[in-house]
């Protein structure tokens, strides 16, 4: 993140795509993998989750998918996983299981918005 810093700027930064890579770096080959299965590996998503800087900073994740998303609570649990501390407490304990179909109530209330 040093040369990011040095180069561009750590405030130039908005967002993430948190994808592993099927190639090496230089290849010219974007083949996305999942978090901690290609040539990026776990260390660098470690890195990056553990950086204070970067702890409002959005990620999409740009892994390949399945129709049920099933890949994305996979790659998400890794990256979570890789989480170190949070503010210098614990690591929070994992959310409450909801239902199967359930949505967070985030998702419930801009659903309800859309319907109106």
């Amino acid at each position: 993140m040093d040369g990011v810093a040095r180069l561009v700027g750590i405030d130039q930064i908005v967002a993430f795509h948190l994808n592993d890579s099927k190639t090496e770096l230089g290849s010219r080959v974007d083949r996305h993998e999942h978090i901690g299965k290609g040539r990026i590996g776990k260390a660098a998503f470690r890195h990056i989750v553990n950086d204070a800087r970067f702890s409002k900073t959005p990620g999409c994740l740009e892994t390949p998918k399945s129709k049920d998303l099933k890949e994305d609570v996979m790659n998400l649990k890794v990256l979570r996983s890789l989480v170190e501390s949070v503010e210098g407490r614990a690591k929070p304990k994992s959310r409450p299981k909801r239902e199967r179909g359930e949505r967070p109530a985030t998702l419930r209330r801009v659903s309800r918005r859309s319907r109106t």
